[in-house]
């Protein structure tokens, strides 16, 4: 993702900066998706354009232990 993207959404900057606070590791953030690779398998969550949905997607991987 370019730093032009970053600016165009402000929703994928605060899903990609609370994940690297959660220490969750290899994320990627796309328009209608986040994917999240962790031990080794990877996990596609659909995200609406709001910071409260993110925040219960990354919640819910914490919760799923993937």
């Amino acid at each position: 993702m370019t730093e032009l993207d970053y600016r165009k959404n402000s929703n994928k900057v605060f899903a990609i900066n609370y994940i690297e606070n959660n220490d969750i590791n290899n994320i990627v953030v796309g328009d209608e998706c986040l994917v999240a690779k962790v031990d080794n398998q990877t996990k596609v969550y659909t995200i609406s354009k709001n910071q409260q949905s993110i925040i219960r997607i990354i919640d819910h991987l914490h919760k799923l232990d993937v």
